[in-house]
């Protein structure tokens, strides 16, 4: 009997909603779950016009792919739990007043904010993580915040989620500080401090940084040589971090640019065109 080969993996880069140029990507690169696994970096939602479809999509096809919540998802849960106003941008009232809501949001809860492929050294987070972690600190991290998002005191933690500080980690933080900072580095972070801590002040050209940071992904270095880290998030990175084991697939598709997936099997890029084009 000749062993089945495995799957191909496709990671797909920050959605927003933008359900048809997702299923255009699918058609693209001939989606299959027979054949292939599929990984989505977060930010399913928010922003572009089909927020509903998309997360319906996702949560009847939960069995085959997998996702990380991004900050837009986490966005989703306060507004669903009354805990944050709408923005200008917000597109989610569809969401939330759908009848399914209830099944997809506590679906929604249960998703990670990393996921790590041991056989293939491959950790997929939505935005970045501390640059003094190691994957077992990110898994581990990670697990903190979905038991706080699955457990009694989840209104707690979504209240309080938002804030900058504390803005370095250290291992003896505790309660909501602590849940808040990892939070922040897995959905929230793209420049550090020279120190590794999170900035949010600066949010201009990726080649004009202040002196005294840095992209989050410059600054781990306690990660293994082999690992690779796939996330998005950030799109005026645009997909080139010029940094080989940091693979960047928020190519902005809701900002009318393109929709990117990326093999780690193959390491081929295939992307089509974002909303409105």
């Amino acid at each position: 009997m000749v062993a089945s080969p495995p799957q191909k993996l496709w990671v797909i880069g920050d959605i927003q909603g933008c359900f048809h140029p997702f299923q255009a990507l699918l058609h693209k690169i001939q989606y299959n779950p027979q054949h292939h696994a599929l990984w989505l970096t977060g930010d399913l939602v928010n922003r572009g016009p089909d927020s509903l479809a998309m997360l319906q999509w996702a949560y009847a096809h939960q069995n085959h792919i997998s996702i990380v919540l991004g900050n837009h998802d986490l966005h989703l849960l306060t507004r669903y739990h009354q805990l944050r106003p709408a923005f200008s941008d917000d597109t989610l009232d569809e969401v939330l007043h759908a009848p399914d809501a209830p099944d997809i949001m506590q679906w929604l809860k249960a998703q990670p904010l990393a996921f790590y492929d041991p056989h293939r050294h491959l950790l997929m987070v939505h935005a970045g993580i501390a640059p003094s972690w190691t994957e077992a600190q990110t898994l581990d991290c990670a697990r903190e915040v979905s038991q706080a998002l699955q457990g009694t005191h989840a209104h707690t933690y979504l209240a309080k989620l938002y804030g900058n500080e504390p803005s370095h980690w250290k291992p003896d933080l505790s309660g909501q500080d602590r849940l808040r900072a990892i939070t922040n580095f897995l959905t929230r972070v793209r420049f550090c401090d020279l120190a590794g801590g999170f900035s949010n002040h600066y949010k201009g050209p990726i080649d004009t940084p202040p002196e005294n940071e840095k992209p989050w992904y410059l600054l781990a270095d306690q990660l293994k040589p082999r690992t690779r880290v796939v996330f998005g998030h950030w799109s005026a990175l645009n997909g080139v971090t010029n940094a080989p084991k940091f693979i960047n697939l928020d190519t902005g598709c809701v900002w009318g640019k393109t929709l990117t997936a990326w093999s780690p099997d193959t390491d081929e890029r295939v992307s089509v065109p974002g909303e409105g084009q």
